[in-house]
Formats: C-alpha cells, sequence, structure tokens
C-alpha cells in the first residue's frame, strides 16, 4: 500500500509471519462471518491452487492451524485518511478442499477439541460465571464475563455434550448469550450492549441494497410457563402477561409464548420476562449490503436516517465481509426506546 489509490486488502498472520502479500497473487476470495451469539465466527479463503502449490510443504494450511485475520485499508473513507487496520478475529482452520483449479480454506473461531469432543459431568450449586471461568480455563481461552447480575445454577448435569454447546444451552436458559472470539470466550447480556453509543449512521437512500422485515404481528404479550403446584402436588402450566411479570397489573392474552423449560437458577418470573423480551426484540429486523466498513462488528450500535418509521438504533447480530472488493453484509435489529425515550 504504497500510493494514495483507495485500497483494501487482508491482513493474514500464520504461524507468526505476515503472509498476506505471499497470499495476494492466488486470492479468488476472503469471507469472515462474524455473529453476534449462538453461532461460531468462521474464516473462508479461496485461493488459485497453481500448479498444486498449496499442497507443498511450507503452503499448506493443515487442519488445526490458526490464522489471526485483520482488514487493512489506504484512504477507504476519504482522501487523505492513509493506512487504517482493524482486526476481525483469530480462527482454526476445520475443512479443506482442494482441486488443480483452487484451494478452500474453513475456518472456525473456537479449538477444534472443543468443537469435537463430548463430556460428561455435574455440578451441585456453581454460579454461571465460574462455569465460564472453567470451560475458558479449560481450552486456555480468556474469560470475559459482561453480566450485571450473580447467577446461581443448581444441580447441572453435562451429558456427553460438547462443553461449548453444554455452556451455551445453560447460559441461554439464564438470558444470557455466548460468544467465542479472539481466543476469549464472552458471555454477556445482550440487553446491556443494547445502551451503547451508535458506532455509525448509515443513510438508508445511500447503501447499496437494503431489506426491512416488519414483525410487529409477531409479538406476544404474555407466556405460558411450567411451576409445581404445592398443594396439588404436581406441575401445571400457568399464563402470565408481560404487564404482571413488570408488576403493572392484568394485562392481556392476546398472543402467548410458551416455555418448556424454567432456567437453573429457579427464578421463574425472571426466566420468563428475559424469554418474553428475547422473543420481542426483533420487532423490526433490517438488512444491508454496502461498501465495507471496517469498524463494523456484530455487537455494535449503528443509527439507520431516511427510513421513514424504521428510523433510530440498530444492533448488529451478523456481519459478513468480502474481500477483494471489500462488501459487508449486514443482519440487525431495530432498538426499541425504553418507556419515557423519544
Amino acid at each position: 500500500m504504497d500510493n494514495k489509490i483507495r485500497r483494501v486488502e487482508p491482513d493474514v498472520i500464520f504461524q507468526q509471519k505476515n503472509i498476506s502479500k505471499s497470499l495476494l497473487p492466488y486470492l479468488e476470495s476472503l469471507e469472515i462471518i462474524d455473529n453476534l451469539e449462538g453461532t461460531l465466527d468462521s474464516l473462508k479463503i479461496v485461493l488459485q491452487n497453481k500448479d498444486n502449490v498449496f499442497l507443498r510443504d511450507g503452503w499448506a494450511f493443515k487442519k488445526g492451524d490458526v490464522l489471526s485475520v485483520g482488514i487493512k485499508t489506504l484512504n477507504w473513507e476519504t482522501a487523505t485518511e492513509g493506512i487504517k487496520e482493524a482486526e476481525t478475529g483469530i480462527f482454526y482452520v476445520d475443512e479443506r478442499e482442494l482441486d488443480k483449479e483452487s484451494a478452500t480454506i474453513k475456518a472456525i473461531s473456537a479449538p477444534l477439541k472443543a468443537k469435537d469432543t463430548g463430556n460428561s459431568k455435574t455440578w451441585g450449586t456453581v454460579t454461571l460465571e465460574r462455569l465460564g471461568e472453567e470451560f475458558a480455563k479449560k481450552y486456555e481461552l480468556k474469560f470475559q464475563y459482561l453480566v450485571k447480575e450473580k447467577i446461581i445454577l443448581n444441580n447441572l448435569t453435562q451429558k456427553k455434550q460438547t462443553d461449548f454447546a453444554f455452556l451455551k444451552k445453560v447460559a441461554e436458559d439464564e438470558g444470557i448469550k455466548l460468544k467465542l472470539t479472539f481466543n476469549k470466550l464472552v458471555l454477556f447480556d445482550e440487553e446491556e450492549f443494547t445502551t451503547r453509543e451508535s458506532l455509525v449512521t448509515l443513510d438508508l437512500n445511500k447503501v447499496q441494497d437494503y431489506r426491512i422485515v416488519d414483525k410487529s404481528s409477531e409479538i406476544y404479550d404474555a407466556v405460558q410457563v411450567k411451576r409445581f403446584n404445592v398443594v396439588k402436588l404436581k406441575e401445571e402450566a400457568v399464563i402470565i402477561t408481560e404487564s404482571e411479570l413488570r408488576g403493572k397489573g392484568v394485562g392481556t392474552k392476546n398472543k402467548v409464548l410458551k416455555l418448556t423449560g424454567q432456567g437453573r437458577s429457579g427464578d421463574l418470573k425472571k426466566y420468563a420476562l428475559k424469554k418474553l423480551e428475547q422473543a420481542n426484540k426483533r420487532e423490526a429486523e433490517l438488512e444491508i449490503t454496502d461498501i465495507g466498513n471496517r469498524n463494523i462488528y456484530a455487537g455494535c450500535i449503528f443509527t439507520i436516517i431516511n427510513s421513514g418509521e424504521f428510523n433510530g438504533k440498530y444492533m448488529v447480530s451478523q456481519v459478513i465481509k468480502t474481500l477483494p472488493n471489500f462488501i459487508m453484509k449486514i443482519n440487525s435489529y431495530k432498538i426499541k426506546e425504553k418507556e419515557g425515550e423519544k
């Protein structure tokens, strides 16, 4: 990047060496998928396999190899911006497909042994934070707990499940999300992210393409939960309205969300309210395709203008970045205004 023309290229570190310049002559495409939660982040690189170069020693990527990937731009936003860099993730090579024309490398954001091995264990009483720390330490990952409350779990049993699939289910039952990124295990309350400052403003008149999905007809106003009746000595289904869960009276039961679990912390009302909020939060979804922005990531907030009633702040639930042309596809949902906000 030694001229003033607007440019972008991947920044790839492999075996502690920057191999970006070596890969560029062979690069057909590079795709990074950054997910807010639920699904591992992924990397896909397609390379021209001239003379079977990616089967040779020193060029072949092996299963389990670690790639650190970023995006480097030159004068991308303005003519005088200069060189800017943004890291996108650390990935473990999981799949390889090669033929005489191309080599396709697929990688994920978690150590492969965490993805492939089922385990069994029991816990009597443990906090969610401590459980997360235990799994992070097991796989030599950093750990971050972005939850205000202390969640105590009782009588946990893991049966031949992969550790992160088990932890994800336990966390989700308490309304908490899990993400693996940059060799870090993160447990977080998505609701807390909605209070972040907006990172960028996008004009819907200027993006390459967009799609808005209005799901207002799918909003629930009550939940059906199961709880134990100490008089009848049996489990029974009970419908509780959102208004009741918030301590504001009876409320309506026009559309009922049926819950099958109860969570492990024992707080049924808190569990029901969390599940109701999660089900209702995506009342308006927005997909955007546009020129890439190196700073957009899953979990960040952006603002939309010139979209009428859909103006406002949005949470990025997934962003897909592709090179060499650097196009991004954003999946997001509109953040509901709190009571009293305008």
